[in-house]
C-alpha cells in the first residue's frame, strides 16, 4: 500500500512538471529585431542647425492598435518585437516633428516574413502641407507716392522652394501651398534685373514663419509712412461674400472660406454668436488668427454702402419670388467688364476674360459632368473657360461708369454693380446683384412709389426704403449662406420691376445717406400702399413691440379720435364712401380706391369655409326655448348697405342689430350647418379688434352655437379668390387671393332676389404698419408737409441721420 501511495504522488508530481514545461513551450517570446531608417523627400535638406531641433517619432502597429512607440533624435530607430503581437503584419507610422510641428510623415505596412527577411527596412518621407495666406495693405499707395516697386520673396528652409510675387501694382490675396515647417519671407525693392534677396540693402522687412501642417497660416505685408512691417497671424480680409454658422466659417471673395473661433472678439468685445454681426458684404475686415482660425477682427463699426441683392429666377404676378434657382445663368453684358473667379480646387482668386470698352457680349455659367464652366459668346464667337469645381464663386465687375447687364430670363431691366454665380448643391445656380445702396434705392422707389407722386412723398420712401435696406443687412439673416442680404421680391422691396423714373432718382440724390435711427440703430420702417384710416400696432401685426409704431389716426382732424374706441360707430365708418363725408372727418386718403371696399358672401359660402376652419371654436349654447308658435320666422334683414352719413349708419346699424337680436333670440335653428332659408339665421359680426380696428376673432351665433374664429383663421373664413371686390371708385377686382387689409366689418343682408348674404366692408391695402404711401403723397400734395414732417407723423420718436457724414 504504502508504495502504491508513493508511485501515486510521484506520478502526481511529474504530471504537473510535465504540463508546466509544455505550456511555457506554448507561449514562449520569440523576439526578433528590425533596423527602421527614415529617408527624406527628394531635394529636401535639414540643415545641422535645423537638425538639432528636429525629432522622430516612428509607430509600430498591428491591426491600427499601437504596440510600441520609439522617439529618436536620429532617421534612423532599432526596434525588438514580439513576433506574437504582430501575427497579422507589422505597420510603421513615421513621422518628423521640427520644434514641435509636424513637418514630414510616412508610413509601411510588412509582413512578418518580410522584416525576418531583410531585418532592415527604409520608409520614404513625404512632405505635410498648410495653406498660407499673404494680404497686403497700403502697396499701391506706397508705390503711387515713391513710384518704387516692391516685391516678396518666399522661401522653404528645408526644401528649397521659392516663390517671388511682383508687388508691383496693389496685389491681390495669396493662397500659397507650402511644405509645413518655417520660411522666410523677404519684402525688397522690386528692381527687376537688381533682385538680390541676399543683399541687406535690398530687403525692407523679413521674419520667418513657421507653417503649420493641414492648417491656415497668415501673414500681413503692410507698408506704412515707408514703415514696412510683415505681420504673423494677421491679413486684410476682401470681401464677405457668405456665412455658415453650422460650419463655422466664412467666405470671402479673394480669400476663400475660412474658419472662426466660437467666441469671436469683435471691434474690442467678445460676441458668442459671430454672424450678428459679420454679415455678407462687409469689407476690409482686419482679422487675427489662432491655430488657423480668426479669433478677432476690427472693421469700420459704421452702416454699410453696399447691399447684396438675390436675384429671382421666377416671379409671380403679384411680385413675389417663385424660386431663385437657375438651371444656367445668361446674362447679357454692355460695356467694359472683368470675368473673375475664386478657383476653390487651386486656392486661387484670378481674372479670365476681360470685356472691352462699349462692347456687348453674352456670358452664361453652366454645369456639366460635375464641373461649371463659363462661356463667353460675342456672335458666332465663343471662349470657353473651365472645367473648375462645384465650389468655385464666379465675379462680373464692371470697370466702365455706363456698364450694365441684364438678366435674360428677367427682361430688358437693366442691372448695375456686380453680378456673382454661385452653385447651391444639387439645387442649381444663384445669382447675387452687389451694389451700392444709393444705385438699389433708384429701383427701389421707382419699384414701390408711383413716379406721379409728390417729390417730398418720394424722398419720404426713400428714407424709408433706405432705412430698411440698412437694417436688413446688418440683422436679416435669411440668405447669408447663400451670400445674399435680401431678395428682389415683394418679401423685403422689389427691385428693378420697373424703369427707373427720374424723380426716383432726385428723391434718392436729395436724400443721399438719410436714414431714420432709434436709441442709435435703424429703425424699422415698415410702409405700405392704403391705410383704413388708422395705423395699425407693430404687436398686433408682426408680435414684435415697436414704440413708435402704434396704432394713431391718419387724418388731419382731431375728429378722427373719436372712433379710437372701436365700438360700433366704428363699425358704420367703415362702411361710409361718400368721399365728401370723409374727407370733413380729415382722412386723406380719399382719393384711393382702396380706401372702401366691399365683397359680398352667400351664407352656404360661409357655412362651408367654416366647415374646414380646424381652429374654429364651437360652444354649445342653451337658449330660452322659443315661443312654439313661431317655429318659422322670416328674417328680417336689411337689403345691402347704401350708408353715407355717419347719422345713417348708426340709424342702421341699431335699427339691424335689434332685428338681428330678435331674429336670433326666437331662432328655432339647431345647429350652424343649416342653410334652410324659412328657418332662423344666426348672426355674424367682428367680436374682437385690436387697435387700429384690425380683426382679431368673428363669432357666429346660432340657436344653440357659438362659433368663434380666431386671427388666424379670418383671412382664411374670407378669402377673395376667384371672388370680385368691388372698390369706393366703382371698379371691380377679381385677382385677389386674401384680403386686401384685415379691418373690416360685417354686416348680415337680403339682396333683391331675396337671398341672404353676408357683406363684408373693409378699408386699406397692405399690412397697416407704419407709412402709408398714398397718405404720404396726399398729405406733401394737399397739405404742403415735406418729407421730414411725413416721417416725423408716422415714425413718431425716430431721429433722421445721414450715415454718410463723417
Amino acid at each position: 500500500m504504502e508504495f502504491r501511495k508513493s508511485f501515486a504522488l510521484f506520478f502526481l508530481i511529474m504530471s504537473f512538471i510535465i504540463s508546466g514545461v509544455g505550456f511555457s513551450q506554448n507561449e514562449e517570446e520569440v523576439f526578433c529585431s528590425v533596423e527602421v531608417s527614415l529617408s527624406l523627400p527628394d531635394g529636401y535638406v535639414l540643415s545641422e542647425e535645423v537638425s538639432q531641433s528636429v525629432s522622430y517619432m516612428v509607430s509600430f502597429l498591428e491591426d491600427g492598435k499601437l504596440v510600441s512607440k520609439i522617439e529618436s533624435k536620429e532617421p534612423t530607430v532599432h526596434f525588438e518585437y514580439d513576433e506574437s503581437k504582430f501575427l497579422n503584419g507589422m505597420a510603421i507610422d513615421c513621422e518628423v516633428y521640427f520644434n514641435g510641428l509636424l513637418i514630414l510623415r510616412g508610413q509601411r505596412i510588412f509582413s512578418l516574413d518580410e522584416l525576418k527577411e531583410k531585418g532592415k527596412v527604409e520608409i520614404r518621407l513625404s512632405k505635410v502641407f498648410g495653406k498660407v495666406l499673404i494680404t497686403f495693405n497700403g502697396i499701391s499707395d506706397y508705390f503711387e507716392k515713391t513710384h518704387e516697386a516692391l516685391g516678396l520673396y518666399v522661401t522653404s528652409l528645408f526644401d528649397e522652394t521659392q516663390y517671388f510675387l511682383d508687388l508691383s501694382i496693389e496685389p491681390e490675396p495669396v493662397l500659397l501651398q507650402l511644405s509645413a515647417g518655417r520660411c522666410m519671407v523677404k519684402l525688397v525693392k522690386n528692381l527687376k534685373d537688381k533682385i538680390n534677396e541676399n543683399d541687406n540693402e535690398m530687403v525692407l522687412a523679413s521674419t520667418e514663419i513657421d507653417v503649420l501642417p493641414n492648417t491656415l497660416t497668415p501673414f500681413l505685408v503692410t507698408v506704412k509712412e515707408e514703415e514696412f512691417l510683415i505681420l504673423k497671424d494677421r491679413a486684410l480680409l476682401s470681401k464677405v461674400v457668405f456665412t455658415d454658422t453650422s460650419k463655422g466659417i466664412i467666405g470671402l471673395e479673394k480669400e476663400g472660406p475660412l474658419a472662426l473661433n466660437k467666441n469671436v472678439e469683435v471691434n474690442d468685445r467678445v460676441v458668442n454668436n459671430w454672424s450678428s454681426v459679420i454679415y455678407p458684404g462687409l469689407r476690409n475686415v482686419y482679422a487675427w488668427f489662432s491655430n488657423g482660425k480668426i479669433s478677432k477682427i476690427e472693421f469700420q463699426d459704421d452702416f454699410p454702402r453696399f447691399i447684396r441683392v438675390l436675384i429671382s429666377s421666377k416671379i409671380n404676378s403679384a411680385g413675389g419670388m417663385v424660386s431663385y434657382l437657375f438651371d444656367n445663368v445668361s446674362l447679357e453684358f454692355n460695356g467694359g467688364f472683368k470675368v473673375s473667379i475664386f478657383d476653390s480646387s487651386n486656392l486661387i482668386y484670378k481674372q479670365i476674360f476681360q470685356t472691352n470698352i462699349g462692347e456687348k457680349r453674352i456670358f452664361e455659367v453652366y454645369e456639366s459632368n460635375g464641373f461649371i464652366y463659363v462661356k463667353l459668346k460675342n456672335g458666332n464667337n465663343e471662349l470657353v473657360y473651365g472645367p473648375f469645381s462645384k465650389d468655385s464663386r464666379i465675379y462680373v465687375k464692371p470697370f466702365e461708369e455706363k456698364a450694365y447687364f441684364l438678366v435674360r430670363v428677367r427682361g430688358t431691366n437693366k442691372y448695375t454693380g456686380t453680378a456673382e454665380v454661385t452653385y447651391i448643391p444639387t439645387k442649381g445656380f444663384a445669382l447675387i446683384n452687389d451694389l451700392s445702396v444709393e444705385d438699389y434705392l433708384y429701383s427701389v422707389v421707382s419699384g414701390e412709389m408711383p413716379s406721379s407722386y409728390h417729390l417730398e412723398a418720394l424722398k419720404a420712401q426713400a428714407v424709408a426704403a433706405r432705412t430698411y435696406a440698412i437694417d436688413k443687412i446688418l440683422n436679416d439673416r435669411r440668405y447669408s449662406t447663400i451670400g445674399a442680404n435680401l431678395d428682389d421680391s415683394i418679401n423685403f422691396q422689389v427691385y428693378n420691376t420697373q424703369k427707373i423714373s427720374d424723380n426716383a432718382i432726385a428723391a434718392v440724390n436729395q436724400t443721399r445717406g438719410q436714414i431714420l435711427t432709434f436709441n442709435g440703430k435703424p429703425a424699422a420702417t415698415f410702409y405700405y400702399a392704403v391705410s383704413s384710416g388708422f395705423s395699425l400696432d407693430c404687436a398686433d401685426v408682426f408680435g414684435s413691440k415697436i414704440s413708435y409704431l402704434k396704432s394713431k389716426p391718419i387724418s388731419v382732424s382731431e375728429s378722427a379720435n373719436s372712433l379710437a374706441s372701436l365700438g360700433e360707430e366704428f363699425d358704420n365708418f367703415l362702411k361710409i364712401w361718400d368721399k365728401d363725408v370723409l374727407e370733413k372727418m380729415g382722412f386723406v386718403e380719399t382719393t384711393s380706391a382702396f380706401f372702401g371696399w366691399k365683397i359680398v358672401y352667400t351664407w352656404d359660402e360661409i357655412i362651408q369655409r367654416v366647415g374646414t376652419l380646424k381652429n374654429a371654436i364651437v360652444k354649445e349654447i342653451i337658449r330660452e326655448t322659443p315661443n312654439s308658435n313661431t317655429n318659422t320666422i322670416e328674417p328680417n334683414v336689411q337689403p345691402e348697405s347704401t350708408i353715407t352719413t355717419m347719422d345713417e349708419a348708426s340709424m342702421v346699424s341699431n335699427e339691424l342689430s335689434n332685428q338681428i337680436s330678435e331674429l336670433v333670440q326666437n331662432a328655432t335653428q339647431t345647429s350652424y350647418q343649416s342653410t334652410d332659408t324659412t328657418n332662423n339665421y344666426p348672426k355674424i359680426y367682428v367680436s374682437k379688434r385690436a387697435p387700429g380696428g384690425i380683426v382679431t376673432e368673428v363669432k357666429i351665433e346660432t340657436y344653440d352655437k357659438e362659433i368663434i374664429i380666431l386671427k388666424d383663421d379670418v383671412r382664411r373664413l374670407f378669402s377673395p379668390t376667384n371672388k370680385n371686390i368691388q372698390l369706393m371708385n366703382n371698379t371691380t377686382r377679381n385677382d385677389f387671393t386674401s384680403l386686401p387689409s384685415n379691418v373690416f366689418t360685417l354686416e348680415l343682408i337680403k339682396d333683391t332676389n331675396g337671398s341672404t348674404k353676408v357683406v363684408l366692408y373693409g378699408r386699406g391695402y397692405g399690412h397697416g404698419v407704419g407709412m402709408s404711401q398714398v397718405a404720404a403723397n396726399n398729405l406733401a400734395r394737399k397739405y404742403n408737409w415735406d418729407y421730414v414732417n411725413i416721417l416725423s407723423f408716422f415714425y413718431e420718436g425716430t431721429e433722421l441721420k445721414n450715415i454718410f457724414k463723417k
